[in-house]
């Protein structure tokens, strides 16, 4: 099926046919140079598909099949409903303009882009940007850019259209003006893509997620704060065990355009623009696969994955995201949950290398530098109402942590024994383990066990 065939499915009868036909030419991209899925840290099944999962159905959506393949715990965010990143991505991406051509240093010229920018720019109306864009490539296609009167005067009346007849005889100058077109046409349709997957997402796709066993996180549980802040969203992807986004702005188009714009820049930063707009120094970003968001036939507004390299829609890894469940052989106790807040979002704490209790009777760490070398944790089950987890043997004491919002009703056993679940970074679980010389099972139940 070709581009604007897969395209056209996508936004079906909202977009007209001329807009959709531009869109064709903008995607034909492929997301290429984009470093390998690595493996789950801290946390691994028992086997090849023998932990088990609450529920099943991931083959009900391609991107949940991913997910589950992946033997990762993690949870999945729609990225723009945290303070619309998803919309701050495209439109740092896709709102800056750069003049590469000397034809620019003279003054005329440069005023003459500056109109056309500011004006294509203001226009909403996507039925008129395609038009000027048709203009653009007969004026290019035209010896001399000759256009008849009557075309000429159409041209004077469209957004940026009196800049492009001032120079309708300049190819550079026309084909400057072609790139920032088709950027901002790009733009205005990824932003249309972000709302049409947003409302998606909450009517429907939640809930086929849900069903194959894929936990949702909601901005709901991030300590507010006035302020949109692009690092605090991050860290609290990082708390709340987060390690896969939907984004309109991990496709490949999107990818293939900041490449081009920091084409002098050192790689891979710019060759994913969430890395190069939201975690420059970090990376943790990377486009797993891209998917068209399509209606199935029979079931009017039911949103459907089809995997394709053109697709709008990214499943983004961000590598950052605590494990479901974690060793840590350093911890913080006796803090309240303002004093923890501010600790776990503050830029020099790393929650990979400590925890946060707030109980405060704990022994201390016996060895606070060795989280970065305990073993992994064996994840056997994740349910509703049972969680098993094995833990190796160890010389000295650890918490074991537990990424799962921490309840009253819930239990935990210790190789038969019963344990005291702490409360660990504020809003998760958390048992203390003494050193031992065996493996050791962990269960959390919500049902009392019998004494």
């Amino acid at each position: 099926m070709s581009t604007q065939a897969n395209v056209s499915q996508y936004f079906g009868k909202i977009i007209v046919v001329a807009s959709i036909a531009a869109l064709g030419l903008v995607f034909y991209f492929r997301n290429s140079g984009e470093a390998p899925h690595e493996s789950e840290p801290g946390e691994k099944g028992k086997g090849n598909g023998s932990v088990q999962r609450e529920k099943q159905g991931a083959e009900k959506t391609p991107v949940a099949k991913r997910i589950v393949d992946t033997k990762s715990y993690g949870r999945l965010a729609l990225l723009n409903a945290f303070h619309s990143l998803d919309r701050v991505v495209v439109e740092y991406s896709l709102g800056t303009t750069i003049f590469r051509s000397r034809q620019f240093l003279i003054q005329e010229n440069a005023t003459l882009a500056r109109q056309f920018v500011e004006e294509v720019q203001a226009s909403q109306n996507q039925n008129s940007l395609v038009a000027l864009r048709g203009a653009l490539d007969q004026l290019l296609k035209t010896p001399g850019g000759n256009m008849p009167p009557e075309h000429l005067g159409k041209l004077m009346q469209l957004p940026g259209g009196e800049p492009v007849a001032a120079r309708r005889q300049n190819v550079e100058i026309l084909q400057t003006f072609q790139r920032i077109l088709s950027q901002r046409i790009l733009q205005l349709q990824a932003l249309f893509a972000i709302d049409v997957l947003g409302h998606k997402f909450e009517e429907q796709l939640a809930g086929q997620f849900e069903t194959s066993g894929i936990e949702i996180t909601r901005p709901e549980g991030m300590p507010s704060k006035d302020e949109a802040d692009t690092r605090r969203v991050l860290r609290y992807l990082e708390l709340s065990g987060t390690r896969f986004l939907l984004a309109i702005c991990g496709n490949a188009a999107l990818n293939k355009h900041t490449e081009n714009v920091h084409s002098g820049q050192l790689q891979p930063i710019y060759r994913q623009a969430l890395n190069a707009a939201l975690d420059p120094a970090n990376r943790r970003f990377r486009t797993i696969a891209t998917y068209l968001l399509e209606d199935t036939d029979g079931e009017k507004g039911t949103g459907r994955f089809r995997e394709s390299p053109d697709g709008w829609v990214a499943l983004v890894r961000f590598s950052g995201a605590l494990p479901r469940a974690k060793l840590y052989s350093d911890w913080r106790q006796g803090m309240n949950e303002e004093q923890a807040d501010e600790l776990l979002y503050s830029p020099g704490f790393n929650p990979h290398m400590q925890v946060v209790l707030r109980e405060s009777d704990l022994p201390e760490p016996d060895r606070p530098a060795a989280t970065v070398g305990l073993p992994l944790v064996i994840v056997d089950q994740i349910r509703s109402d049972n969680i098993k987890l094995k833990a190796p043997a160890l010389k000295h004491n650890a918490v074991l942590f537990l990424n799962d919002d921490i309840a009253a009703d819930w239990h935990a056993i210790v190789d038969g024994e019963k344990a005291r679940v702490l409360r660990a970074n504020n809003q998760s679980s958390a048992v203390y383990l003494a050193p031992g010389e065996s493996e050791r099972v962990i269960e959390f139940n919500k049902k009392k066990p019998q004494e």
